[in-house]
């Protein structure tokens, strides 16, 4: 079966998440806390998609991470080759020590043309499935939160671990502050 790694899963959903807060820096923390991901999966692949230049890192305490580029300019197939590189569906052909290696039935395989045409149609489909895509899915299907919300820290009704309490406005955040101090 053909899979994504963990890796490249990440970082699609990890871009997603940062088009969908366009124009805010959001930690790698607060990623791994959302999704409920590896915090330290979380970090190296951000810190692999700031190389490649998918996104932009700033320091302070309004510090984090943002897209290096348009949603619509990201593909699936850019963030495979940024976190694995280079990819085929067979190895019919392979360099390995500066030299070309064939498979050991290359010569008379007789689904070598079909497989690089099926090669062809996937590359071809991750090539213009783009981050923007996945946004648009996210707000058509109403799966991201709104804008607006906000994270809270674990003094305000926050808690430590993989969950995060989101709050939309002052109403909501007054609220949930009185009830965690048994107000």
């Amino acid at each position: 079966m053909l899979n994504l790694t963990r890796k490249v899963d990440y970082g699609v959903l990890i871009l997603t998440h940062l088009a969908l807060r366009a124009g805010e820096a959001v930690s790698s923390r607060e990623l791994a806390r959302t999704y409920g991901l590896s915090r330290s999966l979380t970090a190296s692949v951000l810190k692999t998609l700031q190389r490649r230049g998918l996104v932009t890192s700033s320091r302070g305490v309004h510090g984090g991470y943002s897209l290096g580029a348009e949603p619509s300019g990201i593909s699936v197939n850019d963030v495979i080759l940024a976190l694995e590189g280079p990819w085929s569906i067979v190895e019919c052909r392979a360099e390995r020590d500066s030299e070309v290696v064939f498979c050991d039935v290359y010569r008379i395989c007789p689904i070598r043309g079909a497989m690089r045409v099926l090669g062809d149609r996937v590359r071809e489909v991750l090539e213009t499935t783009t981050i923007q895509s996945f946004v648009d899915d996210a707000r058509t299907r109403n799966v991201a939160p709104p804008e607006g919300f906000v994270e809270l820290p674990t003094c305000l009704g926050g808690r430590d671990g993989d969950e995060t309490v989101l709050a939309q406005d002052e109403r909501s955040r007054e609220s949930l502050t009185r009830d965690n101090r048994g107000q």
